[in-house]
């Protein structure tokens, strides 16, 4: 049966052009950025416009001092920037961070929880300062936009600053030395920083990385995206010995005015040598201080060590049991994510090194494992499926049954610690940007107050002394010493003299062991009152310790070339020297001791005006598409407005729309507009329509379920008349895909339906949709199998061409919006039916890394992989028949497929963008129906939140 007959051209595609816009204001309903019950308000001051939580006014108030303390120091080195710099301070998570961001608008979004003693920037002195220093130091460096480009920001607006796309190394690498020249602390002066640069010495490191490596975030090599920051501070560091202040100045204001990606000139003129040059020399001057320092600790006669663990992996936190029978430990996979193990002695004599580990269960963000007895651990967590927060808490596990008990709920409890009796539970909560030492009855799980911190003091690493007797570390101006306080005569006082740089206590059969960095080498210390004894002498660093009773042995995360690994050494006295550090004179001090503030409301529709527009270019199927695109919010992403038009050079046409999101409520509220042309690649049929949407929307007690409901306007221009449609849709989901709790195993489920109702002049029937779709990884091999339907049954036949659901040929990159029914081998558009029942298989087999780049030229290639799929797809409707030019019947139980491969290569592009170039070879099993063998090459682009600034 011909449905329709007409000529064609089977080398289009189907196109709703710009509307993906729909697709995501229709997602983002499902979630909300901000807690909705949170409220908030504004705090100005000169340079800055403080958003804040309602109860945390004096929070912002010490933040907006250091705001304006960085301005002080910052504005005359960069000598322009933003009238005012917009700051969010966004309590909703234990992950130390801050972003510096210029769309819509110069802002900057600060975490206010204080760095872990094992974060990479724990060695602060003024934390809220150096915050602020590395974050205005971005939002300075980024906004200068002078010569051929003042015309274009008239034109695009906000969007053109020619130094966001600088590279990470660049950007990075300017704010980790500004924070470290113009504080008293930073990272180019910690112990850390000068642990990885023997590190990298060690083990010949210095010899591989480049100068378009360095610039990798991604990479799946140690230390992964801390490389951009690491070799940035040392790269700057060596531009601003050599050429001072200035240099800050004269380079930002060159490549404000130039080409962009091209580098060297201005650094050779500015700086002395082209980009590799000045790497080479800083690399130089980093590795022989490193080579220095590791020759005056090799002469101290260090420990031979043995490693505990083979294998690759990052390691984490780990415990040793009571009776020395069982180590439990975190290990860190590039492909899997970081996973709790343990592995059980049978005999004492018996090696761990030697010894099967048994994988219990995902860990996200653990600090701390604390054994409560040989068969049960404590340990904390962040929890990452909650709706608005990512929360530390704290779980017993049991190793007898497997059961993983959670002891707090959005506690913010982290670094636990149990009592020798085993009654109590020690930990530390964060608040607030503090941190509070707090006391848990095992029994009656009842909470009560010890110590209260404040932003300028950081608790942590607690340990029981005694049933009665808490220690922790106290970090205060730069020093953390060891305090204790009494549980019975509730009074703090200071417990150690001698170490001000400890962290991780650890109570042991052979007393309390802690790592301290007093000697410019964290090292373990064995701790009394009055005295501290050295029992390692690494030469990088250790960030914790425990003991092995049966081997009297001391076990270390050591920090190699290769990540942190366990050793092992035995436990004897060593003399680990003091070593010579870095020479970095610190910058003059603010001046700026307090700030003049005006509080008042916050009100997010003053933010809602457009700033900028970008223009996007896909070439596609015989054609290309051209789009313009903008969109704004206020600060805390309440409130959304997208806009967007598009032109192909196929129908000639114009689409455009609109999409209003607003998440102020526990219900999201999501409204848009949209008219647009849809091409079927198969017949060549132009199909115009307008859509109009109201959705509301929200999750279902975690972050991964959400529900919808709403109603959909639609006027479609079809090929014999209009089809008017109106009515309800409803819709339920649960994606796991992007959860770091899951890794062998992650799925997505989906079920939505609309009902168009009957009224005069418009069309009557329902659709409903499902979709599953699973994925598995094995090693670097990934399975993934998806099942797509659409039930139509009232559609009537003779629309099905023009309301129906269609598949879609090889452009998915651009097109998963308007068909998520993919069948390749075929010209998109082939099918179309009432009825749609999809499914995809795909294997893709292990990537091969290249990890490649080609000097400052701005493309990096990552990895390249090859994928094996089948697709299959049987439809309800018809099937485009190119020898009869029109549809012929299909029935549902008849199935067409497309199997092939394809080759992606993924790479970086302009240093910032994930840029993934795709070859498919495909061959549709049924050449009657347009099938037989095709080719397809695509282009898919990112977005631009990879030049968001981050603090690692």
């Amino acid at each position: 049966m011909v449905l329709i007959s007409e000529s064609t051209d089977t080398a289009g595609i189907q196109m709703k052009k710009w509307f993906l816009l729909i697709t995501l204001i229709f997602s983002s309903t499902q979630s909300s950025a901000i807690d909705p019950r949170w409220k908030y308000r504004v705090l100005l001051s000169p340079h800055f416009e403080m958003i804040y939580r309602e109860g945390q006014k004096d929070l912002a108030k010490r933040y907006l001092l250091a705001a304006e303390q960085a301005h002080d120091l910052l504005f005359p080195l960069f000598r322009e920037g933003p009238k005012r710099t917009i700051i969010v301070l966004q309590d909703d998570t234990d992950w130390t961070n801050g972003l510096a961001d210029f769309l819509p608008y110069p802002h900057i979004v600060i975490y206010p929880v204080q760095p872990t003693a094992f974060d990479s920037i724990d060695e602060y002195g003024d934390w809220p300062l150096e915050l602020m220093l590395h974050e205005y130091a971005h939002i300075l460096n980024i906004y200068p936009a002078h010569g051929f480009y003042t015309p274009f920001k008239w034109i695009f607006g906000g969007v053109v600053r020619p130094n966001a796309v600088l590279p990470r190394w660049y950007l990075e690498g300017l704010a980790v030395d500004l924070e470290t020249r113009y504080s008293s602390h930073g990272r180019l002066r910690s112990t850390d920083m000068q642990a990885m640069a023997r590190a990298f010495w060690l083990s010949d490191r210095f010899k591989t990385d480049d100068i378009a490596t360095i610039n990798e975030a991604e990479g799946r090599r140690f230390p992964f995206g801390a490389k951009p920051y690491l070799y940035g501070a040392w790269w700057w560091d060596h531009v601003h010995r050599t050429k001072g202040d200035e240099s800050i100045y004269k380079l930002n204001q060159s490549f404000s005015r130039r080409l962009p990606f091209l580098l060297n000139a201005p650094m050779r003129e500015h700086a002395g040598g082209s980009a590799s040059e000045l790497l080479k020399q800083s690399v130089d001057r980093v590795a022989a201080l490193a080579e220095k320092q590791s020759e005056s600790i090799r002469r101290s006669n260090p420990p031979e060590s043995t490693a505990v663990l083979d294998g690759d992996g990052e390691l984490g936190a780990f415990a040793i049991s009571p009776s020395g029978n069982r180590l439990v430990y975190a290990l860190g996979l590039v492909d899997k994510g970081s996973s709790a193990y343990v592995r059980t002695r049978e005999k004492p004599e018996q090696s761990f090194r030697e010894l099967k580990p048994i994988r219990l269960f995902k860990t996200v963000g653990t600090l701390r494992f604390t054994w409560l007895d040989d068969d049960r651990f404590v340990y904390d967590q962040t929890d990452m499926s909650e709706p608005y927060h990512s929360y530390r808490d704290l779980f017993l596990y049991d190793l007898r049954n497997g059961k993983n008990e959670r002891l707090t709920r959005g506690l913010r409890a982290q670094d636990p610690a149990v009592s020798p009796d085993r009654r109590k539970l020690a930990f530390v909560q964060n608040n607030a940007g503090k941190t509070h030492l707090n006391l848990m009855d095992l029994n009656t799980r009842k909470i009560r107050r010890l110590v209260n911190g404040s932003v300028d003091r950081r608790i942590s690493g607690p340990e029981f002394l005694s049933d009665d007797k808490v220690l922790f570390s106290g970090r205060v101006n730069g020093e953390e010493k060891i305090y204790v306080f009494d549980l019975q005569t509730k009074k703090l006082s200071l417990w150690n003299r001698q170490l001000k740089q400890a962290q991780a206590l650890r109570r042991t059969p052979a007393g309390l062991l802690v790592t301290d960095a007093g000697t410019g080498v964290r090292n373990v210390y064995k701790v009394s009152a009055d005295q501290a004894t050295p029992v390692s002498n690494t030469l990088t660093l250790i960030h914790d310790a425990d003991y092995d009773p049966h081997s009297n042995q001391i076990y270390y995360s050591e920090l190699t070339g290769d990540g942190k690994r366990l050793k092992a050494i035995p436990l004897a006295t060593t003399r680990p020297p003091t070593i010579e550090k870095p020479a970095i004179e610190s910058a003059p001090k603010s001046q700026v001791r307090s700030v003049e503030t005006e509080d008042k409301g916050f009100y997010p529709i003053t933010y809602m005006w457009p700033r900028y527009w970008i223009p996007w270019f896909y070439p596609t199927e015989g054609g290309l598409i051209v789009q313009g695109t903008t969109s704004t919010r206020d600060p805390i992403g309440r409130n959304q407005f997208d806009l967007g038009l598009s032109y192909d050079s196929i129908t000639n046409k114009l689409s455009y729309g609109g999409g209003f999101l607003n998440r102020s409520f526990p219900v999201s509220i999501g409204a848009g507009y949209s008219q647009f042309v849809t091409y079927l690649g198969a017949s060549g049929r132009l199909i115009e329509s307008q859509d109009a949407f109201l959705n509301f929307g929200g999750n279902l007690g975690s972050r991964y379920s959400h529900w919808t409901l709403g109603g959909l306007w639609s006027d479609t221009e079809g090929s014999v008349t209009d089809y008017r449609r109106l009515g309800p849709q409803a819709g339920l989901s649960y994606s796991n895909l992007d959860s770091p709790h899951r890794d062998v195993w992650r799925w997505h489920l989906e079920a939505h339906h609309q009902q168009f109702l009957e009224q005069e002049g418009y069309l009557a029937y329902g659709r409903s949709y499902a979709h599953v779709a699973v994925v598995t990884s094995m090693g670097r091999h990934r399975l993934g199998l998806t099942t797509r339907a659409a039930l139509s049954p009232d559609l009537p036949m003779g629309a099905t061409v023009d309301l129906g659901d269609r598949t879609v040929g090889g452009n998915y990159l651009v097109n998963l919006a308007n068909s998520s029914f993919l069948l390749r081998g075929y010209p998109s558009g082939n099918f179309v039916g009432r009825k749609l029942v999809n499914g995809n298989l795909e294997w893709v087999l292990p990537a091969r890394d290249l990890e490649r780049g080609f000097g400052t030229f701005p493309l990096f290639l990552r990895d390249f992989e090859m994928a094996l799929f089948f697709d299959t797809v049987a439809v309800d409707g018809g099937g485009y028949v190119p020898a009869r030019r029109g549809y012929v019947r299909s029935r549902l139980g008849e199935f067409y497929s497309g199997t092939g491969t394809e080759f992606r290569l993924n790479t970086t592009a302009g240093y910032h963008l994930p840029l993934a170039l795709t070859l498919g070879l495909y061959y549709g099993l049924n050449e009657d129906y347009g099938g037989g063998f095709t080719t397809f090459m695509a282009i898919g682009l990112g977005s631009l939140s990879p030049i968001s600034l981050k603090t690692p």
